[in-house]
């Protein structure tokens, strides 16, 4: 018996991408049904009280606005209601506020997590949609994240944040506080992390479909097919052996570097695909094509899973994607050997528009990381906003709080840059 996928859908940004994902997972299920390798849909579903198959989700916000759209739209009896948990606070786009926020909601949103598990077999997989942006995604989302490692044992969370834009200046003053609380709560917390920035995802769009005029609707389809993608290993198991928390634990082999960005090959809204790896536009390995603004120049790769959909008659697929690495001159970690992985879907989705993609763990993450330190340091050394922002927490609270999460940061940005050397420490 396979275990149960839960997603867990927090603030705006989440509701949003979870409800495409919902989508997509029910397009693939629904195209595929029929086939005999294809997963049984109660491992993403469940057959609600009067009889009706709803997704296994679960919403918060603190602010009931995207909620009461999805309510009171053609998919208003999509979700269970008794998986929905609301509030009408606002948090001023402010962590702090979004972590109060979830901890006096914490009766409500316990139960609903409980009750779910209750009902599965097994302990489930949790899927967290949440962005490090507003105080619901960061806050309540580095809460609920706290809750389920501390209050349920054996689970597995993979969390898909949405990052602020790395060119530009935030419009929240106070995001250096925000992402710097946001990223100690995911290394402590989550078992992995696949992160996604707006700007590079309009990139990848705009490099396709060159008169494509962009809508946040296509935004959250894109990031909503990549996790799809990712999860395809789950909805046909004969694809492989390991499940979802093998395969992350596959490309993490240092403990505590579990962040990843992917990367889309052959993406397009008009149907067309570019050829895999084989030329700038169409590469995986193409900067353009990253899910974040990183550069594979700025470090080495640790592992790598590639989710394709190739003609195995046609295609010598392990010798391709050797030739393309060394084409790329892509530089590997010295004191391990590459663990370049890939499942090929050829014989098992059938859906158009199938997009092949790439999970990377690289140390060129760490410039992300090192973005986050340098805001928060300019912003702390002048105690900026201190005094509203974590009013609600007492002063030796908040001295050790941004104590600890400066010291967690650092500590990634050391390890991730120990993996570049010829021996790891």
């Amino acid at each position: 018996m396979k275990r149960e996928h839960y997603t867990i859908q927090i603030g705006k940004f989440g509701l949003q991408v979870g409800h495409e994902y919902w989508k997509e997972i029910f397009s693939e299920l629904n195209s595929n049904f029929k086939r005999s390798h294809c997963q049984d849909k109660f491992s993403f579903f469940k057959e609600s009280s009067c009889g009706k198959i709803v997704p296994r989700a679960i919403l918060f916000d603190l602010e009931p606005r995207t909620l009461n759209k999805l309510q009171n739209s053609t998919f208003s009896k999509f979700y269970p209601s008794l998986n929905i948990v609301s509030d009408n606070r606002s948090t001023g786009g402010n962590w702090a506020n979004g972590y109060i926020g979830a901890d006096k909601n914490k009766e409500n949103i316990e139960n609903v997590i409980r009750k779910n598990i209750e009902e599965s077999d097994q302990m489930p997989f949790f899927d967290i949609f949440h962005s490090l942006e507003g105080g619901t995604g960061s806050g309540s989302g580095s809460y609920i994240l706290e809750m389920i490692k501390d209050e349920f044992l054996g689970k597995f969370v993979t969390s898909y944040p949405l990052i602020p834009n790395q060119k530009k200046i935030s419009n929240t003053v106070i995001q250096p506080y925000n992402s710097i609380l946001s990223i100690r709560w995911l290394t402590l917390y989550a078992d992995s992390v696949v992160f996604f920035e707006n700007s590079s995802i309009e990139k990848i769009i705009s490099s396709h479909n060159k008169n494509v005029k962009l809508h946040m609707y296509q935004i959250n389809s894109l990031i909503a097919k990549i996790i799809t993608t990712i999860k395809m290993s789950e909805i046909y198991p004969e694809l492989s052996k390991n499940n979802i928390e093998t395969l992350f634990n596959t490309l993490t082999p240092v403990n505590g570097l579990h962040f990843f960005t992917a990367a889309v090959s052959n993406f397009s809204t008009k149907g067309k695909k570019d050829p895999l790896l084989t030329d700038q536009r169409g590469s995986s390995f193409s900067i353009s094509n990253c899910t974040i603004p990183i550069s594979f120049e700025d470090g080495k790769l640790i592992s790598s899973f590639h989710i394709l959909n190739r003609n195995p008659l046609q295609n010598n697929i392990y010798e391709h994607l050797k030739k393309s690495y060394k084409k790329s001159e892509m530089k590997f970690i010295e004191w391990a050997p590459p663990s370049i992985h890939y499942t090929n879907l050829f014989d098992f989705s059938k859906r158009k528009n199938f997009i092949e993609m790439c999970l990377y763990n690289h140390s060129s993450l760490k410039k992300i990381f090192e973005k986050v330190l340098s805001e928060y340091d300019c912003l702390k050394k002048r105690n900026a906003f201190l005094n509203d922002y974590l009013k609600e927490f007492n002063s030796e609270n908040t001295f050790n709080l941004f104590q600890d999460a400066r010291e967690t940061v650092y500590s990634l940005i050391k390890n991730y840059a120990a993996t570049d050397a010829t021996f790891f420490p």
